[in-house]
């Protein structure tokens, strides 16, 4: 090589990168955490010209950040890398170097198999630590996030307890490094992904210590704030009396759960740590502060805290009946929620990358709910055999009702699913048809996020993105139908409703119809005495 700038090196090597067919996100990763982690260091203590002992300084420099915990360990690996290729391509003018050989200095003294006495004492953390690794194995998590939970969590946590000498558990401890770990996200010196794996990786750990296994589940917001355990214990007895009875839909026991979690703060800040001495007028009282939070939904948040007294008075926890101190009615608050035009829903199609595997199933996510006017929990939750491609209808019970409907299947629809299951999605047992892009291989969860993102690709004002979700393909479709001029039964049945008055929100948003119900202004006639 001619050039012994360091600069020119580093574009040269980056160059033959690409020449060599290396991807966007390859590139990407070098330019930023490779090579320009280099070129930083040079810049920081007034280098310009090329030699392999600054490379070797520079590894030395990083290997120690990343022992001490600074950065994590995948802009260690890609800095390390980048400084074997550019020595390398130096030399030879090449970019074809193996797997990098093992680094030879101290790691992590804890971070090893457990002995057979330290296997048997359940409180050991390296034990604990490797039960909590086999453990998320089992449940066949991608490699690479197992790869990210062992060296941006567990690594971090086992460094911190042999910082302080401990070999056992210690739950005190690990909250406190997660903490830390929150900190240092709050204060920009650490990046969000390694705090969320600390933070995930402290709470497999409890989970693990107290029950033994793990139940794949996403964390709640940090700094939520939690009743008291009285008040928990009987949340968690409603939620599960009311699940295992079927009498109350899973949606509808999460709704109830938040508004009545709100009703037990309210009773906790009145210094209530029970239902023992809480009299009618009291809970009234804290019932009107929560509803004065909520612009819209009073009802909703009724129903919700309704149900839970009732299951109260009901299971024997109270003497009375606190729901009938709840107000019977409540104002009601009508907005209009309009569906999205022909020309936003195509425009918010043709924002989908068909040619990626998430495009092509969100593609046919929203084409199924725009041809077709299903509910999203639906959608996520189709399974392949409802599905019937001769007579092209899908056949469901509706998750909201209860009610099975046969749904005509569009061609156009059927054709984007067919294209996600033969080209995009992954091979597996699972019945549902939409599945996650990475392992574990299972349903969406919920689909309600994928709108903003969509909405903004697709160009759409941002009016209609404060007041616009997934169930506006829904609306769109109630309101086509209606134009069409679907008589009212078939409009039901078409959209799966089981009360005509379900009906009335797509009305609402039919104007060519409601001016029809208009009825016109009558004047009274002009004359008489006096005029």
């Amino acid at each position: 090589m001619k050039e012994t700038g360091m600069v020119l090196v580093i574009k040269a090597a980056l160059k033959q990168m690409a020449h060599d067919g290396a991807s966007t996100e390859q590139l990407r990763k070098y330019r930023r955490s490779g090579f320009g982690a280099i070129q930083r260091y040079c810049q920081q203590n007034s280098i310009t010209d090329y030699s392999p002992e600054i490379i070797d300084e520079f590894v030395l420099q990083m290997r120690n950040e990343y022992e001490r915990c600074e950065i994590s360990r995948f802009k260690w690996g890609i800095a390390r890398r980048a400084a074997e290729l550019l020595k390398q391509f130096h030399i030879s003018g090449t970019l074809e170097l193996e797997k990098c050989s093992s680094w030879k200095s101290l790691h992590n003294p804890l971070h090893r198999e457990a002995t057979s006495q330290e296997a048997a004492n359940p409180d050991n953390i390296i034990a604990l630590v490797r039960r909590t690794e086999r453990a998320l194995a089992s449940i066949e998590l991608a490699p690479k996030t197992l790869q990210n939970y062992r060296w941006d969590g567990f690594d971090r946590i086992l460094r911190r307890y042999n910082d302080f000498g401990l070999t056992d558990y210690s739950p005190a401890l690990t909250n406190e490094i997660a903490a830390q770990a929150r900190a240092a996200y709050e204060k920009g010196e650490m990046c969000r992904s390694v705090y969320q794996n600390v933070r995930k990786a402290a709470a497999l750990l409890a989970e693990v210590h107290s029950t033994g296994a793990v139940t794949w589940h996403q964390l709640q917001s940090y700094g939520l704030r939690q009743v008291n355990r009285g008040f928990s214990e009987m949340l968690d007895i409603f939620c599960a009396d009311a699940l295992k009875t079927g009498s109350i839909k899973a949606g509808t026991v999460k709704q109830a759960t938040y508004f009545t979690r709100q009703l037990l703060f309210e009773l906790e800040d009145s210094g209530f740590r029970s239902f023992e001495n809480v009299a009618p007028r009291i809970l009234n009282e804290c019932i009107t502060r929560v509803a004065q939070r909520y612009s819209s939904g009073v009802s909703t948040m009724l129903y919700g805290v309704r149900l839970f007294l009732k299951h109260l008075y009901s299971s024997g926890a109270t003497g009375i009946d606190l729901s009938k101190s709840l107000p019977e009615h409540t104002a009601p608050r009508k907005p209009i929620r309009e569906g999205f035009t022909e020309e936003e829903t195509s425009k918010l199609l043709a924002a989908a990358d068909r040619t990626s595997v998430i495009g092509k199933r969100y593609y046919a996510i929203m084409l199924l709910a725009s041809q077709t006017g299903m509910r999203g929990c639906d959608i996520i939750k189709l399974r392949r055999q409802e599905i019937n491609w001769h007579t092209k209808e899908i056949m469901i019970v509706q998750e909201k009702t209860g009610v099975a409907i046969t749904v005509p299947l569009p061609i156009e629809s059927g054709n984007a699913i067919a294209d996600y299951l033969l080209n995009a999605r992954p091979f597996g047992g699972e019945p549902y048809v939409f599945l996650r892009k990475d392992q574990p291989y299972r349903r969406l969860k919920r689909i309600c996020g994928i709108m903003p993102r969509y909405i903004r690709k697709a160009g759409i004002s941002n009016d209609v993105f404060e007041r616009r979700g997934f169930h506006s393909f829904r609306r769109a479709y109630g309101k086509w139908l209606l134009e069409a001029e679907t008589p009212i039964d078939m409009f039901g049945e078409l959209l799966g409703q089981t009360d005509i008055d379900s009906a009335k929100p797509y009305m609402a948003i039919d104007e060519t119809g409601l001016k029809l119900c208009a009825l016109g202004l009558i004047y009274p006639a002009i004359g008489g005495a006096g005029i």
